[in-house]
């Protein structure tokens, strides 16, 4: 879990960034994930109307395993570079303005396929554009 604090008038936590998650294995070949947070981890871009909601659903993916790629659907991290498709636990210095300013969606519904052979890797998704956020809970 984690969390900023502000500075200034307004004092206290300002926006803070959680999720918390579940992850089940029904075989070799089969997993889902599910991981619910602030909704400030969406980082929905400009042209879609921001969130009301507090909390949403952050990743939601199915993930089918093969011999010779790897096909997911779902909402889940869009692929846009390295940082992309880090997690905001792996990342070194905060999310780019890119994603701040919303000129880039970070989360999204889609579907996508990956694989890594040979030293070759690739990660190609189509998803909506609207940036995701199933709303969850409501605190108005």
């Amino acid at each position: 879990m984690n969390g900023h604090v502000t500075e200034g008038g307004s004092g206290g936590f300002d926006n803070p960034h959680w999720k918390l998650g579940a992850e089940a294995h029904f075989s070799n070949s089969l997993e889902l994930q599910v991981t619910v947070g602030g909704s400030s981890l969406l980082y929905r871009p400009n042209w879609v109307p921001p969130s009301a909601e507090s909390i949403s659903l952050i990743e939601g993916k199915g993930l089918l395993r093969t011999s010779f790629a790897d096909f997911y659907a779902g909402q889940f991290l869009l692929p846009w570079g390295s940082e992309g498709l880090k997690e905001e636990s792996e990342l070194f210095f905060p999310r780019t303005l890119l994603y701040e300013k919303g000129l880039f969606p970070l989360r999204d519904i889609g579907v996508g396929v990956t694989a890594l052979t040979d030293g070759f890797y690739f990660n190609i998704a189509a998803h909506s554009g609207e940036g995701g956020g199933l709303q969850v809970y409501s605190d108005n």
